[in-house]
């Protein structure tokens, strides 16, 4: 083989590669761009989906509002139609009031306590005499509350209710049962009282409140939290009798108190010291049942307070009295459908088999 030929045959292999390489690239780029072609439809596709399903969208949004408005508009006139009907009964028509519409949640809430709650008088009494009532479902009285909220968010003597409300919640079976509906529902309670108490801290509800209300976060807080807020608690409570001296429940809470010292042991006083640097109180028996008898004065027929009387003259050996104020006890009537109350007697019940059968 001639020089010559060899060369030619080494050039043609070489453009047979190049070729075959520059094929490969364009069908590649042909491939690519037959893919993007296809991607770009597919976005356009997209595209025309999205924007199909937006006016779509945007058209029900506009006959739901077209809906509500519709609503609005019947419960305007009914409103007006009912008040047109109440002046024309009415034989005086200087009682006649402008027309007030409310929204269809506080509508709602309004209607429900129409019947328990006069809105042209001074409803907190009201309010609070439902507090009272066993049979009244405290949901009510806690959404009737947070509508009165929404008008004035500065109200003290709301927000406390509202605490009050909350807490009694918290106990209800539905929310005991359930450990983090119950913890929601304890903060909610703590963060009114403490926006009542930093608004108003001359009012003896707010601090009442307040010291419930943290003294019920023991169990979702540290041992350093759960001792500051002792602390805390015993101190607005304090606070709070200096202010209201009638008030059963406050003695109640402080015997209460004086009885969680008492179980404190001398290790965990000594830890509270080193913690925070607080030094707890000696308590005796005794102190916390001269706050049993203290609230007990002032309302004699509570079960619950009398049960802590019973269990107090147990510990300071005075059994006499308490098979005494036992009976009274258990002489007390008292709400079946009410879950704590039922556990009370139970435990007076129980108190009596072991201690006087």
């Amino acid at each position: 083989m001639t020089r010559k030929t060899l060369m030619t045959g080494i050039l043609c292999f070489v453009c047979g590669i190049l070729l075959g390489y520059a094929t490969s690239i364009l069908i590649n780029d042909n491939d690519l761009k037959e893919k993007q072609r296809k991607r770009r439809k597919r976005n356009d596709d997209d595209d025309d989906d999205v924007r199909t399903f937006r006016i779509e969208f945007e058209k029900e949004i506009h006959r739901l509002y077209d809906k509500l408005d519709a609503i609005q508009q019947q419960l305007k006139a009914n409103n007006k139609k009912i008040k047109h009907n109440s002046r024309e009964d009415s034989s005086d028509e200087t009682d006649y009031q402008p027309e007030q519409f409310y929204d269809t949640i506080e509508m709602q809430v309004f209607f429900r306590f129409k019947d328990e709650i006069n809105e042209q008088d001074d409803d907190y009494s009201r309010i609070d005499e439902m507090f009272e009532n066993d049979s009244v479902d405290v949901q009510y009285i806690s959404d009737y509350l947070k509508q009165k909220l929404l008008k004035n968010p500065n109200d003290v003597e709301t927000l406390w209710r509202l605490s009050k409300a909350t807490h009694l919640l918290s106990k209800t079976t539905v929310h005991m049962n359930n450990e983090e509906s119950r913890k929601k529902l304890l903060y909610e309670s703590f963060e009114m009282a403490d926006k009542a108490l930093k608004l108003n801290d001359q009012n003896a509800n707010c601090h009442k409140w307040y010291a419930i209300s943290i003294g019920c976060l023991k169990d979702f807080v540290s041992i350093r939290e759960k001792i500051q807020n002792g602390i805390k608690f015993k101190e607005h409570l304090d606070i709070a009798l200096s202010l209201k001296d009638d008030d059963p429940t406050l003695y109640h809470l402080a015997g209460r108190f004086c009885l969680e010292l008492l179980l404190i042991s001398w290790a965990e006083r000594k830890l509270a010291g080193m913690i925070v640097g607080y030094s707890l109180p000696s308590i005796t028996n005794q102190d916390a049942l001269q706050y049993f008898l203290k609230a007990y004065q002032l309302k004699p027929r509570w079960k619950e307070n009398v049960f802590y009387i019973v269990q107090t003259l147990i510990q300071t050996n005075e059994q006499e009295k308490a098979h005494e104020y036992l009976r009274e006890a258990l002489a007390i009537p008292f709400n079946k459908n009410s879950g704590d109350e039922q556990i009370m007697h139970d435990k007076l019940l129980k108190l009596e088999s072991s201690k006087f059968s």
